[in-house]
């Protein structure tokens, strides 16, 4: 898995630079859109025509690792080092179901 760092696209000064470290990139089935997981535990949706999030949401207490989208398109999974799996609805970009992987 490999890490990525990267300045959100906006003026820099010491204030409003965010370093954000990506750890998957997954496009939605129409290809308008694409999510990040990031090591802070948020989940973001983009626009691939922004270019900051369209929505961000905190979906794990530690690393949000990796994402897929279900191959009908309504779902996305995510799992992160806090052993949660999380199940998104792709239309509301709300939790619908967590799954521990500890117990």
């Amino acid at each position: 898995m490999a890490l990525l760092e990267v300045l959100l696209p906006q003026p820099q000064t010491a204030d409003n630079v965010e370093i954000l470290q990506i750890n998957e990139v997954g496009w939605n089935l129409r290809g308008d859109r694409f999510y990040l997981t990031t090591g802070s535990g948020s989940i973001k949706l983009m626009d691939d025509e922004q270019t900051e999030a369209a929505m961000s949401v905190v979906g794990h207490t530690a690393s949000a690792y990796c994402l897929d989208v279900d191959p009908t398109g309504r779902y996305i999974a995510t799992g992160g080092s806090d052993a949660l799996t999380a199940i998104w609805d792709e239309r509301t970009f709300s939790c619908v179901r967590t799954i521990d992987s500890d117990k």
